[in-house]
């Protein structure tokens, strides 16, 4: 047994097909995601930038105002969507990437430009929606609550 019998599709209409499939289930894994990380990630530097009071210093935690911001940030913070739809959204990308290029690369008498390359880039999209959104303020979050 070789490799090609073992990745080859069952016809060539399959392969063009799968290839549709791959792309759709990247592309909206990262749109899901990132639907739920952006506006966790702007509800998260609101309740950071609540930390500091009026005259730019941090509030004390012993306070009430400093408590009540402390208690709101944690509560924000285990929110995170990475943990959760994050993790649901790596787990259908990676092998549907996968799928989609070993059947783009199946798809006769067209280029890897129209079968291979979007579905490489709808993962680097993914990747980038997975790694960027959030990550200053997670930074932030995690700064204000050692502090």
């Amino acid at each position: 047994m070789n490799l090609d019998a073992l990745f080859a599709l069952p016809t060539k209409d399959w392969a063009g097909s799968l290839v549709s499939l791959a792309l759709a289930i990247v592309s909206a894994a990262a749109a899901i995601y990132s639907g739920a990380v952006v506006p966790w990630a702007a509800e998260l530097a609101t309740a950071t930038a609540a930390m500091v009071g009026q005259n730019g210093k941090p509030l004390d935690p012993s306070g009430t105002d400093g408590a009540r911001a402390r208690v709101h940030l944690v509560e924000v913070r285990a929110k995170d969507p990475a943990k959760g739809i994050g993790l649901v959204a790596l787990l259908l990308t990676v092998p549907m990437t996968i799928l989609g290029i070993i059947a783009g690369l199946q798809v006769p008498n067209v280029g890897y430009l129209y079968t291979v390359f979007p579905i490489a880039l709808a993962a680097g999209v993914a990747t980038v929606a997975a790694i960027v959104p959030g990550r200053t303020e997670r930074h932030d979050a995690d700064a204000r609550l050692k502090a």
